[in-house]
């Protein structure tokens, strides 16, 4: 989906204005905006106009591209910052509504997996499942932010980590919709790089607020939901981008990567 985004310049700074939807939408994109606005962890948010949302634009900010690539000063300010803006997620916003329940999620991972690998590596990688109607009595929804990768973190010049695209990942058309803050911390593991000293410390940090994230099992499961998923979205948008030979080779390779991570959590993958 592409949204539509002006750079406003006003004397003497630069605004930036994102469509963020008309009526109840825009309002509700609005107040999430004001309050992570408020609380430090994205650009200051000026107004809604017109269904748009008006925020300060940061010249200064750069995404992150290589998560591996910077150093053990910025990493650690990184994964402190990360915890704190999920905690603030888990304590903020709850949600009204369920997003996919455990056996949805389950489905769609075997599905992709098996049009990726093979439907017997799909059973293979599977075949330690939670229990479907336990997990889902662990899950307890939030509005989650859906969108971990790195280049939605931005550093700013003097050094301070923001989150971009925070707003309404919870509430597209997609099949994950609001989860536990389980699924934004296996989000943060596979997209981050982290390793299993930091993931470890990710979950203890986010514990208290979700019993999955005090369950290897079903973080484990959590996160191969999470690769599974991405492989499936990524795989179907280079499918879908003959017509952009480069947009379709970024998704391809994305693509890979996640298939890669499989390995880094412990799970052969043979084609």
């Amino acid at each position: 989906m592409f949204v539509r985004k002006f750079l406003l310049h006003e004397r003497p700074q630069y605004h930036l204005a994102k469509f963020a939807g008309l009526g109840r939408y825009g309002q509700r994109a609005f107040h999430r905006a004001a309050k992570l606005s408020a609380a430090g962890f994205i650009a200051p948010v000026k107004s809604l106009t017109r269904g748009f949302l008006i925020g300060t634009w940061l010249p200064d900010a750069r995404p992150l591209l290589d998560p591996s690539g910077i150093n053990s000063s910025e990493r650690a300010t990184l994964l402190e910052r990360l915890a704190q803006y999920l905690e603030f997620l888990a304590i903020e916003f709850p949600a009204t509504h369920a997003g996919a329940r455990a056996l949805e999620l389950s489905t769609m991972a075997r599905s992709n997996l098996s049009e990726r690998l093979g439907s017997e590596a799909a059973d293979e990688l599977f075949d330690s499942d939670v229990i479907h109607s336990v997990l889902s009595n662990m899950s307890r929804p939030v509005e989650t932010d859906n969108k971990m990768q790195p280049w939605e973190w931005l550093q700013t010049g003097v050094g301070v980590w923001l989150k971009a695209d925070a707003l309404d990942h919870h509430a597209d058309h997609q099949c994950v919709g609001p989860q536990d803050i389980a699924w934004d911390v296996a989000g943060a593991i596979v997209e981050l790089e982290l390793s299993q000293g930091e993931s470890e410390q990710l979950r203890r940090r986010v514990a208290p607020h979700s019993q999955i994230c005090r369950s290897r099992e079903a973080s484990r499961f959590y996160e191969l939901c999470y690769v599974a998923f991405q492989i499936g979205y990524c795989t179907l948008s280079a499918n879908s981008l003959g017509h952009l030979p480069d947009e379709a080779l970024r998704f391809a390779k994305r693509a890979t990567f996640y298939e890669q991570r499989l390995a880094t959590m412990g799970l052969a993958v043979t084609r």
